[in-house]
């Protein structure tokens, strides 16, 4: 004879039992943990992976509000959707109303997925995802609430009033550990960007030059090099001002940076040139690009530009590739150096190619 308890096919519902030691254990390995990632998307992935090992989860996602973030802050959208259905595709969103409401709340909410509809706009997702229990818990820090965790599972789960503490707790781990890699990748753009024109510096340019000119030697990929000089800049400061020469170096840096990939890499040289660098292209396509923003930059209106010598608001280019002949990057970089010097020697406001 069967046994009754045989013939229930549902699923137990499952109860989180970890003490309070449990959970500060815990805490200590998540600060040890996230303490020594530097970037965003690092902290979340190793948070999930964590508390993946400590609750029975299929889908986890992070909302940030962005009015709360600090400025330094980029965009962070992520989602862990082990649930079988849609990976990173699908995304459970939540009501603007409980999104509005979220910068003073300090406490998880339990969902009561059957009448979930107040809280998530698109509580079909649910079903399809065959979620069973869901929590979303604010992450919080010095009384600031900066988003919202949802935390869902396949399998029917009590959340303890125990439970929903440690949770917001380890909630409030997690931003720390955000704060402090906006914090990091704030200081690196400082570190590596011109403020004027909020290009690559010098320094990093070279930097990348160097990766790149090896990562394309090794898969024989062409590279190619700009240098970019406004004609007679120091004349047009002479004549109109600092100020009005700030806003032509930053007109001219939107310019140069509209007309290229998002691949490419653009610099403020120093003072009035400019870098670029074109991934697999040769020395032709460096020419026809080099052309484009030379004409870009001839177009531009800007103050007083009809008393510079040429008329207008010039620029000369120097532009070089990595054939074979060129042996290292720094020669690279002399080859286009010299066409820049060719350019302006033959009357400015014009391309040359290294020869």
């Amino acid at each position: 004879m069967v046994a009754p308890d045989a013939l229930n096919t549902e699923p137990a519902r499952i109860k989180v039992s970890k003490t309070d030691f449990d959970w500060t254990r815990f805490g200590f390995l998540l600060e040890e943990e996230l303490g020594d990632l530097l970037t965003p998307q690092e902290t979340l992935q190793s948070f999930g992976t964590l508390l993946k090992k400590q609750l029975p989860l299929e889908y986890l996602e992070v909302f940030l509000l962005p009015g709360q973030l600090p400025k330094e802050a980029e965009k962070v959208n992520w989602v862990q959707n082990d649930t079988g259905y849609g990976g990173k595709l699908l995304s459970i969103i939540l009501r603007d109303k409980f999104l509005r409401r979220l910068p003073r709340r300090k406490q998880a909410v339990v969902i009561d997925i059957e009448d979930s509809d107040q809280l998530i706009e698109n509580r079909e997702l649910l079903r399809i995802m065959e979620l069973k229990a869901g929590i979303l818990v604010p992450l919080t820090h010095k009384n600031n609430t900066y988003g919202v965790l949802s935390l869902f599972s396949q399998r029917e789960t009590t959340f303890s009033p125990q439970l929903k503490r440690w949770l917001v707790y380890c909630g409030a781990i997690l931003i720390r550990a955000l704060l402090r890699s906006w914090e990091h990748q704030a200081a690196c753009r400082m570190a590596t960007t011109d403020h004027l024109t909020g290009l690559v510096n010098h320094r990093h340019f070279m930097e990348q030059l160097q990766t790149e000119f090896t990562r394309a030697r090794r898969y024989q990929n062409w590279l190619s090099l700009i240098l970019i000089d406004i004609d007679f800049f120091k004349q047009y400061n002479d004549i109109n001002g600092h100020l009005a020469g700030d806003l032509v170096l930053k007109k001219v840096a939107q310019t140069i940076k509209k007309s290229v990939r998002e691949m490419d890499l653009l610099a403020r040289w120093g003072g009035e040139e400019f870098a670029l660098l074109l991934p697999e292209s040769d020395i032709q396509s460096g020419m026809i690009v080099a052309e484009k923003i030379r004409r870009e930059v001839e177009a531009l209106i800007v103050r007083n530009q009809k008393e510079q010598p040429n008329g207008n608001l010039t620029i000369s280019l120097g532009v070089a590739a990595n054939n074979t002949e060129v042996k290292n990057y720094r020669e690279m970089f002399k080859r286009a150096d010299t066409a820049l010097y060719q350019a302006k020697h033959d009357g400015r406001n014009r391309c040359s190619p290294a020869k």
